[in-house]
């Protein structure tokens, strides 16, 4: 039996370098070439790629001139048979050979640089919501928001021209939806900005919270990113911290060692107070300059206070006995903010719990913020149940 030339090509995966390449890796050999009228708006089919068969030869004849000799020798419509290669995102290792078949550009090798010409545009003109309407729907179609480093830098600069006189809610939610809002949260500290976004999803009723890329709740996200900033907000208008102790169990395996982890994992704790203490462990390791995001999150919660020997009895031997008696203090003064000794359980005031059983009666009912103040309560009452004191 015959072998056929093309039954040993070794398929392989690349990477791009610069758009010339989409020409010289994707050709497909024509007796005729068509020009593109760029001016007519005249658009062309993949297989009609504008190149010259002499500018090929001088950039792949070096280093596959059997494969481009024979390449050139198929038959009329065999390159359409020729099987496509799917990259495997596991493999690292970047390769110079090309492929036959049908090949996938990304999308962010042109709107990572296009952005910016996007945005100069939109903030110079002076009916800037007018203008971001009209090119919303456009951005959309290309895929501006595929890249998450686009996406992030579009909304950064493009809410400037909605904050604050945008008054169209539909339009607000649209745009913090196509910019991937809950991404955004993760890698920006702006309090004031996500309220904005938050307050136009509560007035048509949309939970824009309600999806995460990450797998993991909005609260602990903006932990785990070091946006504590927003957890405050976040809070406010209804979101509720998920317990979920893998999260920090994660982040903590590549600070700690191994067998720190395992020991921590021993312990006789229940599963929503070993989450606490990781989360409190978490905080301390990476934002123990802003203590204002756990002191929301505790505001938020009915649980009992931490002890002093819960504590020493989890963390005693993974962290230094200086570093866990500041840790200690911290917690006390800064979070739950008590004056007395914590050596046993402390459970929370009845105030305190009060204000969270209402909360959550407000959050059951999507009332939250603007409900508490529809309860007819004194201005110190509705603060406490806003968090704010």
């Amino acid at each position: 039996m015959e072998v056929q030339f093309y039954d040993e090509i070794e398929f392989e995966t690349f990477a791009i370098e610069v758009p010339r390449d989409v020409v010289v890796y994707s050709f497909i050999v024509q007796k005729s070439l068509m020009c593109l009228d760029l001016s007519a708006c005249e658009y062309t089919l993949p297989q009609k790629s504008v190149f010259t068969e002499e500018q090929c030869r001088k950039l792949m004849e070096p280093r596959r001139q059997i494969l481009y000799r024979y390449h050139l020798d198929l038959p009329q419509n065999l390159e359409s048979s020729l099987r496509a290669v799917i990259p495997n995102a596991d493999d690292q290792e970047q390769y110079e050979a090309f492929h036959l078949g049908v090949m996938f550009v990304c999308d962010s090798l042109y709107t990572r640089d296009l952005a910016s010409c996007v945005i100069n545009p939109i903030m110079s003109a002076r009916n800037k919501m007018d203008k971001l309407r009209r090119y919303l729907n456009v951005m959309k179609l290309l895929n501006f928001n595929q890249c998450r480093r686009t996406a992030m830098l579009l909304f950064d600069h493009l809410i400037l021209a909605l904050y604050p006189y945008c008054l169209d809610s539909n339009l607000v939610v649209e745009f913090a939806i196509t910019f991937r809002f809950c991404s955004w949260l993760f890698y920006r500290e702006s309090a004031i900005l996500v309220g904005y976004v938050l307050h136009h999803a509560m007035k048509i009723r949309y939970n824009i919270c309600q999806v995460s890329e990450t797998g993991m709740d909005h609260i602990n996200g903006c932990i785990v990113f070091r946006t504590p900033g927003n957890i405050g907000t976040l809070l406010l208008y209804g979101n509720v911290l998920r317990f979920q102790q893998e999260v920090y169990l994660e982040v903590l395996g590549r600070c700690l060692q191994r067998r720190m982890i395992r020991r921590i994992v021993r312990k006789n704790i229940p599963d929503r107070r070993l989450f606490l203490m990781l989360q409190l462990l978490y905080y301390f390791t990476f934002n123990n300059q802003y203590w204002y995001g756990l002191l929301y999150i505790w505001r938020s919660i009915p649980d009992p206070c931490l002890s002093k020997s819960e504590i020493r009895l989890l963390f005693g031997n993974v962290i230094s006995s200086r570093r866990l008696h500041t840790m200690i203090e911290c917690y006390k003064f800064y979070i739950v903010e008590e004056t007395d000794e914590m050596d046993d359980e402390v459970p929370r005031p009845l105030q305190h719990l009060c204000r969270v059983a209402v909360r959550s009666a407000l959050i059951r009912n999507f009332q939250l913020p603007y409900g508490v103040s529809e309860l007819g309560m004194p201005h110190l009452i509705r603060d406490y149940l806003n968090l704010e004191s």
